[in-house]
């Protein structure tokens, strides 16, 4: 790998957006080791150029939960903890749900 690549080279490769905003906000070699590292992700399995990428919503669920989890384990009320989500995380859920995160 030329470690001396630059933005205008990748841009002139024509890369996506995405990989472009990587390299100008972290650096030109971790855009190319992400690119790397993509391509042969995308290459295991049935020969196809295929990737699963989890929605964000993924993570974003997750660290709600923990946090449900974290203020559960405080011994914040459940009717609370309903009320510190929409306050703290900007998001309605129902009583009912907290309790199943919680028991989880």
């Amino acid at each position: 790998m030329n470690p001396d690549i630059t933005l205008e080279e990748l841009r002139e490769i024509g890369v996506p957006r995405w990989l472009m905003e990587i390299a100008a906000e972290h650096s030109v070699p971790v855009a190319i080791d992400v690119w790397r590292r993509l391509s042969e992700e995308a290459q295991v399995g049935d020969g196809r150029s295929r990737l699963y990428v989890p929605a964000w919503t993924v993570y974003l669920r997750y660290q709600r939960n923990r946090f449900i989890k974290t203020l559960d384990a405080e011994q914040v009320p459940p009717e609370d903890i309903v009320k510190t989500v929409k306050d703290v995380l900007c998001e309605r859920i129902s009583l009912c749900h907290v309790r199943r995160i919680v028991r989880g």
